[in-house]
């Protein structure tokens, strides 16, 4: 009896198995090339559909629209006294400037002028690349990696003072 049920058992295990892979062979199964054309005609048929019936929807309803159309008035708000409200305005508030910012900010804009009128020069003055094992001489232009096209102003025991767009620069010259 017991060597009944365990070919019972396996018996079932077996159409089991067999009706799985019947469903997964559903699933995996592509449609036929004639399932496809159907449903993508009736998908065009039905975008064909929608745009005429909101083509005509929009036509009906654009003449009704501005016939209905009324200006839109702002409603004022109610007071107790029936003034109108004073409206407060909002302060900007300005940034407060020390003395000793306002005098760096107007010798940077002197600075930044005396550039300009040197770079406009810079055809007529020599201008050579910066390098530090270099030796340069004061009143002559240089050319910096970063700091762009500068002016030298002077030359003191090797450093160099160089005016550049950015400000007043030193710059190391004649190192060994």
């Amino acid at each position: 009896m017991a060597a009944k049920k365990k070919t019972a058992k396996k018996a079932a295990k077996k159409v089991a198995k067999k009706a799985a892979k019947k469903v997964a062979k559903k699933i995996t199964k592509k449609p036929t090339a004639k399932k496809v054309e159907k449903k993508a005609a009736a998908k065009k048929a039905v975008k064909k559909s929608t745009a005429k019936t909101t083509a005509k929807a929009t036509e009906a309803s654009a003449p009704a629209a501005k016939k209905t159309e009324a200006p839109v008035v702002k409603a004022k708000p109610a007071t107790l006294s029936g003034a109108e409200p004073v409206k407060k305005k909002a302060k900007k508030k300005k940034k407060r400037v020390t003395k000793a910012q306002q005098a760096a900010m107007e010798e940077q804009e002197v600075l930044n002028k005396k550039w300009e009128n040197l770079y406009t020069k810079a055809g007529q003055i020599k201008s050579a690349p910066y390098n530090m094992r270099s030796s340069y001489e004061a009143q002559t232009g240089l050319e910096h990696k970063v700091l762009g096209w500068g002016f030298i102003l002077s030359n003191k025991n090797d450093r160099l003072e160089v005016l550049f767009e950015s400000g007043i620069k030193v710059l190391i010259s004649n190192y060994k």
